[in-house]
């Protein structure tokens, strides 16, 4: 299993691939910004820095939220949604990058503009897979909160099948969907068109972005799934290391979270009981035998 967290891009290739060296990871995932001001040489510098060391810019999130809406109702908005993701694509294919993660639209009370939404963001996607394949980028549409276009598994499945792009797949949120519904049977529905990863906690609410393992989500869930998709890339962590920790700590506690090694005690009713230490407040991971925390390393 390879995780990979996001992080940005360092003043130098250099010190990006240092910081990467010295938490432990091969990949990761940044936010646009740094791409959309780069030159041609910068991003070629980038692409051949992150080679040359065998590391990964696994994905690149693209912008979203209004004025960067795929599937804006108003026709100039969405036109320049999509240009401004074409040129994106174009940047990150030249860095070398793999995925650029999209959102399918913003937050709409209104059911009648959801369907319109809806029916849009297919037409974006349409244009957008034709600059995918060339640039040999990966489209990945992510599941999103609900009063989202995207936001039922069914349907996000459904604009991704009807574009039917091997450069276009899904973005799996853990965290989007333990708010939108039952984390486990939208995971077990997207499963066969999952590109990519976000995995993330929270208690069910709204959107937290807490380090895997500190919400409600049931891990031992996602981690059964997983086990059945024989996925090879990248998961991305889509949080901040709990309690202040490093990304190294973050890597070894989402780790051993992922291969059922939380400390458990049975309760009542089937009620699995976690340990957390009372000094740090992290998890515990391992048995009693032979067990660690943030605060007792082993």
């Amino acid at each position: 299993m390879k995780l990979a967290i996001v992080t940005s891009i360092r003043q130098t290739v250099a010190e990006t691939i240092s910081y990467l060296d010295e938490n432990g990871l091969e990949a990761i995932e940044c936010g646009y910004q740094y791409f959309m001001d780069s030159n041609n040489q910068s991003l070629r510098e980038l692409s051949k820095g992150f080679a040359d060391s065998g590391k990964r810019i696994w994905s690149v999130h693209a912008p979203f939220g209004k004025g960067s809406n795929l599937s804006a109702i108003d026709d100039e908005e969405r036109a320049k949604a999509l240009e401004t993701n074409q040129k994106l694509l174009q940047k990150v294919g030249m860095a070398g990058v793999e995925a650029l993660v999209i959102h399918p639209g913003v937050a709409e009370d209104n059911e009648e503009n959801l369907r319109t939404m809806s029916s849009l963001i297919v037409e974006s996607l349409a244009e957008l897979v034709v600059a995918a394949e060339k640039e040999g980028v990966k489209l990945a549409l992510e599941n999103m909160l609900p009063k989202h276009p995207g936001s039922d598994c069914q349907e996000l499945l459904n604009m991704v099948k009807q574009v039917d792009s091997p450069c276009l797949g899904v973005c799996f949120d853990s965290g989007h969907a333990h708010v939108a519904g039952d984390m486990r049977e939208h995971f077990e529905i997207l499963k066969d068109s999952i590109i990519t990863f976000h995995i993330q906690d929270n208690d069910r609410t709204r959107d937290m972005h807490l380090q895997p393992g500190y919400g409600t989500t049931n891990w031992r869930d996602f981690a059964d799934v997983l086990k059945t998709m024989n996925f090879t890339d990248p998961i991305v962590i889509e949080a901040a290391p709990w309690g202040g920790a490093d990304a190294k700590w973050m890597l070894k506690e989402v780790t051993a979270l992922l291969e059922n090694n939380r400390l458990s005690f049975a309760g009542t009713e089937s009620i699995q009981w976690l340990a957390r230490c009372p000094k740090c407040g992290h998890h515990v991971f391992g048995t009693l035998e032979n067990w660690f925390c943030q605060c007792k390393q082993i």
